[in-house]
């Protein structure tokens, strides 16, 4: 067998094989050049003022089969978010969103001691910030999406400076803004750190600021709002803690401005596939049950009560509206009905001031407390 040279070795094969030439070279030619078309996938960038730091998001290079995909980082911490989703959507019932984040030991430079090098299962921690991210993303997406939904974040390196928690929600909320997932606002998140001896305020404070921070509190939301707070002090005044909440928002809402605007260059055309009710549905409903709910809501005191009173507006709504040829299905009849609950309770809140157990606003429950209710258990209490 001869032995072809390594140049030009395509064109002798041809030949050999009975093919022309020039019709091997016109094949090679039309052959995509993969190291061409990646080299122009540059990717897009916006950067993101945040206290004494910059936040950097990408989106364009990596993660192109995700609906969305972002690198966030700030300083040598980076965290990688994707958004997919599925085409067949649910009954509306709910939000079908799962939220994953992982914290691998190779972000830090570590490899686990043992004989198995891999993470393992996911870690307590990580399901706390998985939920974190949830909790301020999931009411954003618009009304009526119920195709299954899935966000997953990933630590990619971290440098002991700067936490990922909050890169984590602002990752999230990033990729599912630039997808074409109907997510509705941007969304970011910061941590409010309190130095009390200089009587300043951090955001986004650095490891060795947050141990000698005298609160760690996480906020999270849109420009026109708050979303999430979740967080613990050291006996802090509530004019302090007011602050924080304050400047948590301020650099909140500076954030989602400039994401809106980066999303309205390299976002995807949003998603059309909602499950919505029939128009004029929640008018039906309300005028149905809007007005009892209210009355039961401002004379009832117990919950047993209302628990009655909303089953009853419940069949009442369904024995009226349900089962009517190309009508709504009970599933939008038990949405309306929420609707109208949350309004009802909504209205006495802020018309009468009163809260479902007959309290004002500012009434406390009583509150008890009883040390060691149990005789052999170490460090019992009932509260």
């Amino acid at each position: 067998r001869p032995r072809w040279p390594l140049l030009g070795g395509g064109a002798n094969i041809a030949g050999a094989r009975g093919i022309a030439p020039a019709a091997a070279a016109v094949e090679q030619q039309a052959a995509p050049d993969w190291r061409a078309a990646h080299d122009g996938l540059k990717p897009q960038r916006v950067t993101l003022p945040v206290g004494n730091t910059e936040i950097v998001l990408e989106t364009g290079e990596i993660g192109r089969q995700a609906n969305g995909a972002i690198m966030a980082s700030c300083g040598e911490t980076m965290v990688y978010a994707t958004a997919c989703c599925g085409g067949s959507a649910g009954d509306g019932s709910f939000v079908p969103l799962t939220v994953n984040y992982s914290e691998r030991f190779s972000a830090a430079g570590r490899t686990a001691g043992g004989y198995i090098k891999r993470d393992g299962r996911t870690k307590d921690s990580d399901v706390l910030v998985s939920r974190l991210v949830d909790r301020p993303i999931r009411p954003m997406f618009k009304k009526g999406w119920a195709s299954e939904t899935q966000v997953l974040e990933w630590v990619m390196s971290y440098d002991g400076v700067n936490c990922p928690e909050p890169l984590a929600i602002t990752a999230a909320a990033a990729a599912l803004l630039v997808s074409d997932i109907p997510f509705e606002k941007a969304v970011a998140g910061v941590r409010v750190g309190y130095i009390a001896k200089d009587d300043r305020i951090v955001i986004n404070p650095s490891m060795q600021e947050q141990q000698r921070s005298a609160l760690d509190l996480m906020v999270a939301g849109t420009r026109d709002a708050i979303l999430m707070i979740e967080g613990f002090c050291d006996f802090l005044t509530e004019e302090q803690m007011l602050r924080a909440v304050e400047a948590g928002h301020a650099a909140v809402s500076s954030m989602c401005e400039k994401m809106e605007a980066w999303a309205q260059q390299v976002g995807k055309p949003k998603r059309t596939g909602l499950v919505l009710p029939p128009a004029g549905l929640q008018q039906e409903v309300n005028a149905l049950v809007y007005d009892k709910l209210v009355n039961g809501y401002m004379t009832l005191g117990t919950k047993d009560g209302r628990n009655q009173l909303e089953s009853e507006a419940e069949a009442a709504v369904q024995s009226a509206l349900g089962g009517r040829d190309g009508g709504p299905t009970a599933v939008q009849l038990s949405l309306a009905v929420k609707e109208a609950k949350s309004a009802a309770m909504r209205a006495v809140v802020l018309d009468a001031g009163r809260r479902m157990d007959g309290r004002g606003l500012r009434d406390v429950r009583v509150i008890t407390s009883r040390a060691t209710p149990l005789p052999r258990t170490h460090g019992s209490a009932l509260f």
